[in-house]
């Protein structure tokens, strides 16, 4: 489906988005759309302020939106394992991004300063590409991973309309919270305007297709409990495409699986050569014999994450699907392996309506 033109009248200003009403629970037919973003952050210690910022996001984007279904934050283990420590001045990417708004004409005292604000001395600009770096700018680069579901432009523009989730954003923000220019993935049909004004100009959206399977919003059934909801699990796995398409990589995924996602999402792999990520999000925990099945698919890399509202799950079912993943020669899979903030599912998604 096309992008269509929206029904939705944004505020005027920031100060009438902050005062407009919260938690709508209707949404526009035809409008929703998943934002996954590729972010590396410097080291462990950026990955755990930046994760901080966004939970803040998160929890003030959770109390106002229920119609942002997901909301998810993560180191992603499996990634950081192909982002590159810097040694010398030349493969610093900070200082070569550096280098380059120099060579375009930005003013030398503003470059200057976003260093400083990285804890990088700007007398690095001037070093020949082989000085070794200071032991402080050594450290290995963490991979993190944002996910987000809107189901319509409304949606998208109020999660942002509060003093707290501004507060939080601040720190998304700050020079020294990403080591490399984000890559922003967008799945799914956003209204014109939103494209215009912000993902396309603003966030850079590279646009992603889906089999028309793979469905970004699937309302859970009425056999889904609340207590199902509060605890969900975010499944992301990567598959070799072995010269497959899409579509036939997503037809080695357990039907059981897709038929209880409220999201079922994927893509070429931004940084890998010849991989399909898949991402689901399940309100349900997929019994044995489901998870067997994922062993014909192959999965060659994952990460599930088990949430309890807002909160990392730490129950007993968490350590009995590893075991489940273990006895089906499933380990690649790995489950709760890293900090993660933000919610899987929205408890309120059972209460959405569609406005036809």
């Amino acid at each position: 489906k096309e992008p269509s033109e929206s029904k939705y009248t944004p505020a005027r200003s920031l100060r009438e988005l902050i005062a407009q009403p919260k938690g709508n629970l209707s949404y526009q037919k035809c409008e929703y759309f998943m934002l996954h973003v590729f972010w590396e952050v410097p080291n462990i210690d950026a990955a755990k302020q930046l994760l901080a910022g966004l939970n803040q996001c998160a929890a003030a984007t959770h109390r106002d939106t229920p119609c942002v279904v997901t909301y998810f934050f993560r180191i992603s283990n499996n990634d950081t394992e192909i982002c590159v420590k810097s040694v010398t001045v030349g493969e610093h990417p900070q200082i070569l991004a550096a280098r380059k708004k120099i060579q375009r004409g930005a003013n030398l005292q503003a470059v200057h300063a976003e260093l400083r604000k990285r804890d990088i001395d700007p007398v690095l600009l001037e070093a020949d590409d082989s000085t070794v770096l200071p032991e402080s700018l050594q450290q290995h680069p963490i991979a993190v991973e944002f996910t987000e579901v809107y189901l319509d432009e409304r949606a998208f523009m109020e999660h942002a309309g509060s003093r707290d989730y501004l507060d939080g954003y601040a720190v998304v923000t700050n020079p020294a919270m990403h080591n490399k220019t984000p890559i922003t993935l967008r799945l799914g049909t956003p209204p014109n305007r939103l494209i215009e004004t912000i993902l396309e100009p603003v966030l850079k959206e590279d646009v992603r297709t889906m089999p028309e399977k793979a469905l970004l919003w699937n309302k859970p059934t009425t056999s889904t409990t609340a207590t199902d909801i509060i605890t969900s699990q975010f499944w992301a796995l990567d598959f070799a495409t072995l010269g497959r398409s899409l579509e036939e990589v997503l037809a080695t995924v357990p039907d059981s699986m897709k038929a209880k996602a409220t999201t079922t999402a994927m893509f070429f792999h931004p940084h890998r050569d010849d991989i399909v990520r898949v991402m689901m999000v399940l309100p349900q925990i997929p019994c044995a014999e489901t998870i067997q099945m994922l062993t014909t698919a192959s999965p060659v890399r994952g990460e599930v994450h088990i949430m309890r509202g807002m909160e990392v799950d730490e129950s007993p079912m968490v350590e009995d699907l590893r075991g489940v993943l273990h006895s089906f020669g499933l380990d690649v899979v790995l489950v709760n392996s890293s900090l993660c903030v933000g919610y899987v599912l929205h408890e309120k998604a059972m209460e959405l309506s569609q406005i036809e």
